[in-house]
């Protein structure tokens, strides 16, 4: 004759089984610093704390391999618009240069000498630009290291917002996985309460 007291074995499973998925998504994240425990010889820290580096080494490198490569990079720049803006900065800055360079001529003659000048610098320029503009984008993006950039905005976050980050964009998942373990620690309880009644 089994004891009352073991059907309380699947809520007992179920609650073992939600606290250790519980305890197992918190261990991700703290302790966020390094806890010693001198009588276990052991360290303990999150593991997105203790594996910070390597994380972002790894995000850094699909980046920059897979989704955004340099290829892919100049492929999305606007080779018009681009142009475009930098020949009316240029034409803009040597407007402002001549300006005052030539403050000393009568203001018909000062402003016909800029706008020849500014035309004619725009012009090459324009001209310049689309001829080598694939090969100036190559050129810019090899000193582009995108990985090392990722990795190295990744190292600056704290960890604390990351934690902060990642909870509010899986919060759910996080729930889902925490009920998963106490259906399963229930469902395992379950099973071992029928294998009591049968055998004992």
């Amino acid at each position: 004759m089994l004891s009352s007291t073991v059907i309380f074995i699947p809520i007992i499973s179920s609650l073992i089984g939600w606290l250790t998925n519980f305890i197992a998504i918190k261990l991700l994240f703290w302790p966020h610093e390094k806890i010693s425990l001198p009588i276990l010889d052991i360290e303990i820290q999150g593991l997105l704390s203790r594996r910070k580096s390597e994380i972002a080494q790894s995000i850094g490198g699909v980046v920059a391999k897979e989704l955004l490569p340099s290829g892919k990079l100049i492929e999305e720049i606007d080779e018009y618009r681009t142009i475009n803006k930098i020949q009316r900065s240029v034409e803009k800055a040597i407007k402002e240069k001549l300006q005052t360079r030539l403050r000393y001529l009568p203001e018909y003659i000062r402003e016909r000498v800029i706008e020849n000048v500014r035309q004619s610098i725009g012009r090459n320029i324009e001209t310049s630009l689309h001829n080598n503009f694939q090969i100036i984008l190559q050129d810019l993006t090899s000193y582009i290291d995108i990985e090392k950039l990722i990795k190295k905005e990744i190292m600056n976050l704290d960890t604390r917002e990351v934690e902060k980050l990642v909870l509010r964009v899986a919060r759910k998942e996080f729930k889902f996985i925490e009920t998963l373990g106490s259906i399963l620690g229930f469902v395992v309880g379950l099973f071992q309460l029928i294998f009591l009644y049968l055998f004992y």
